[in-house]
């Protein structure tokens, strides 16, 4: 829908939903009509200089809090200056020694839960888990490919796709997909 001519004169942030009502669309879009026209008070921040130099001294949630922005924006800002990727810093390690954590964190990936709820059992950050994955080697998925699809497993009606998933190491989605592949190939 083209954005009204008299809708500069009728918005305002608290009668979002009412104007969303009287033209018959979504608060969003009402609010893309806002700030097409420039009527919302966004701010956009430039990236700090210093930004590296803070990184290398603090966490990326520390960096945040230090700039008044949100972790996500900080992960944005590196990637844009093209720092290189965070690293643990020393005392996450002396907390999360990747050689101790390595077994409780394969064993909870193996037990099928979610990486949130890893964190939450472990009580660390999705930024930390992520990265003593990476440590540890454990984000690495063997490959499987379509050719070597356990075919016996999937036409077996009596296995579920979580439980192929955890005989092969694999994600129930990509268990699923290779049970599509055979319907077609059929």
């Amino acid at each position: 829908m083209k954005i009204p001519d008299n809708f500069k004169k009728t918005y305002s942030e608290e009668h979002k939903n009412k104007i969303a009502n009287n033209y018959g669309v979504s608060e969003g879009t009402v609010y893309r009509w806002a700030r097409n026209r420039g009527l919302t008070n966004s701010r956009k921040i430039e990236i700090p200089d210093d930004l590296a130099e803070t990184l290398s001294k603090m966490t990326q949630n520390d960096a945040a809090k230090h700039y008044g922005v949100s972790a996500r924006t900080i992960q944005t800002w590196r990637k844009t200056k093209k720092l290189p990727p965070l690293v643990i810093k020393r005392d996450y390690i002396k907390k999360f020694k990747p050689e101790n954590m390595h077994p409780e964190i394969k064993d909870l990936m193996d037990s099928g839960l979610g990486t949130k709820d890893i964190c939450e059992k472990l009580g660390m950050s999705l930024t930390t888990l992520v990265l003593l994955k990476h440590q540890t080697g454990l984000h690495v998925r063997p490959k499987i490919k379509s050719k070597d699809m356990p075919v016996d497993l999937l036409n077996d009606k009596n296995i579920s796709d979580k439980d192929i998933a955890k005989i092969y190491n694999v994600k129930p989605k990509t268990v699923h997909s290779w049970r599509c592949k055979l319907k077609k190939e059929k």
